[in-house]
């Protein structure tokens, strides 16, 4: 009989002696998921804050003063006049309330002004168009601009999320530091910043995207992957050992700190998982493609190519020079457009999602119905490297939704896709020539799931306001079992160290 009821003890004890090493397992990668569930946690709660507080555009929308084309001279006399032989980017603008032909030369990055009328260069036009720009944005006519600067590159105060550059960076003398981010070469808003917001932003930053691991890419995805694949292990052993144990935990559940810890991370633990699964999904699909410049296709004309354009005639708020089928074409953006959307909260990021209406004109005033599709089959052409195989779908897209988020700021563009397996999508935008996104499927299941389960976009339907309060709950439950699990850390070692 004696032996017969040894076999059961040396199970039981070897099974105690199992667990207590999960256990001790649990609590030792604990600790290091304890780090970035406390960063992420916290920077997480300020999100919906970030959000709220910043601030907004009077009007997403460029100022449009609609002129009569037919009265202009034409740009290559004048750019010829100024001994200019090629160009790479030509617009007509009307927002000084004069028209003006908007010139960058082949081999400068500066904008050039010529007032459209009279041929006459205007000097520090560009940074006046700044200024100008900023103030209809913000509307505010009376604060005096502290600075104006041209930013080219992306950094801390106006990081890549933004994806236009270069842009002005206007600094309004108030109390709140108003800035505000402006593309002259396209006449829209990049972001408007104030002093909350760089608060919020540069705490975001650090905490949640690893600002301060930015000195290298790889060693910044090495880190929050191992933090990331610690929450996931500690959640996913915490919950094992919890059903292993779980008939014992019902008759004597314990009590104190020890219990609300287990029981809470019981609560949130499938929060853990999504949040942790899907940050890891969004690090390694987007590692390497931060701070990247935007792609915007190479133009180049010659002057004397212009002449045969000539001058555009009818009503517009202004054209861009377009290149198609190797020719120079002139893109009209017609003075009514349509009414635009807000994006909610996210507004001042500044991307307008109404749609233009537009002509295409091309040499001796010929109009060239099709010319926008044509124009985003080319620059899809382009960035893809396809040329022998047919078009399968190209659609206009005028509002942000599904795989093509706010993220891409630019509006309104054309999705392309080619036909053959690959299935790729090509988002470009025919007014700058950009290609706004590549989204291959396994980018637009990361681009959903991220959407879906850690940004809580799955509630949307219940607007905003529930949304972040769900999420912010969640994010608070994981910080408390963190902190938690750290106290309970704390004191086994103390305690241990007092015997």
């Amino acid at each position: 009989m004696e032996a017969v009821t040894a076999t059961p003890r040396v199970g039981t004890a070897a099974r105690a002696r199992n667990l207590g090493t999960l256990l001790a397992w649990h609590r030792r990668i604990g600790i290091v998921a304890c780090v970035g569930v406390l960063m992420w946690g916290v920077s997480g709660l300020s999100h919906p804050i970030l959000t709220r507080i910043q601030p907004k555009p009077v009007t997403p929308m460029p100022p449009a003063v609609a002129v009569d084309l037919g009265t202009l001279r034409s740009v290559d006399s004048i750019l010829s006049a100024a001994g200019i032989d090629s160009i790479r980017h030509l617009r007509l603008v009307t927002e000084f309330g004069g028209p003006m032909y908007q010139v960058r030369v082949a081999d400068s990055s500066e904008l050039r002004y010529f007032d459209a009328l009279t041929g006459q260069e205007q000097r520090q036009a560009d940074r006046e168009s700044a200024v100008l720009l900023a103030r209809h944005f913000t509307g505010d006519r009376a604060s005096t601009v502290r600075s104006a600067t041209l930013v080219t590159a992306f950094d801390d105060e106006y990081p890549y999320v933004n994806r236009l550059l270069p842009v002005w960076r206007v600094a309004f003398d108030r109390p709140d530091g108003l800035l505000a981010y402006v593309d002259t070469g396209s006449s829209r808003l990049g972001t408007l910043v104030d002093d909350r917001k760089t608060v919020f932003q540069t705490a975001f930053q650090v905490l949640h995207n690893g600002r301060w691991l930015r000195g290298s890419e790889g060693l910044r995805v090495a880190v929050m992957t191992v933090f990331l694949a610690a929450a996931l292990s500690t959640t996913g052993l915490g919950l094992w050992l919890y059903g292993v144990r779980w008939s014992t935990l019902r008759r004597a559940p314990g009590r104190g700190l020890r219990r609300v810890h287990r029981n809470v991370a019981v609560a949130v633990s499938v929060t853990t998982l999504l949040f942790a699964v899907s940050g890891l999904l969004h690090l390694w699909v987007l590692s390497g493609t931060r701070g990247a410049l935007p792609q915007i296709v190479p133009q180049a004309w010659a002057v004397t190519a212009l002449a045969s354009l000539g001058s555009p005639t009818g009503q517009a708020s202004g054209w861009t020079l377009v290149d198609i089928g190797g020719k120079p074409v002139a893109r009209l953006q017609l003075p009514t457009v349509m009414p635009t959307a807000e994006h909610g909260a996210h507004a001042g990021h500044g991307a307008p999602s109404g749609a233009a209406t537009v002509r295409y004109v091309a040499a001796g005033n010929v109009e060239l119905p099709d010319g926008d599709r044509d124009r985003a089959l080319a620059l899809a052409r382009h960035f893809s490297g396809i040329i022998d195989r047919p078009p399968l779908s190209i659609d206009p897209v005028t509002k942000f939704e599904d795989e093509y988020g706010f993220v891409n700021k630019r509006l309104p563009v054309w999705r392309v896709v080619f036909e053959g397996p690959e299935n790729d999508r090509w988002y470009v935008e025919t007014r700058s020539g950009a290609l706004a996104a590549h989204v291959t499927d396994g980018a637009a299941l990361e681009g959903r799931v991220f959407a879906a389960v850690h940004k809580w976009n799955l509630l949307a339907g219940f607007g905003p306001n529930v949304r972040d309060i769900v999420a912010a709950t969640f994010a608070f439950g994981n910080v408390a079992v963190a902190l938690m699990g750290l106290a309970l850390f704390l004191r086994r070692r103390s305690v241990g160290a007092r015997r």
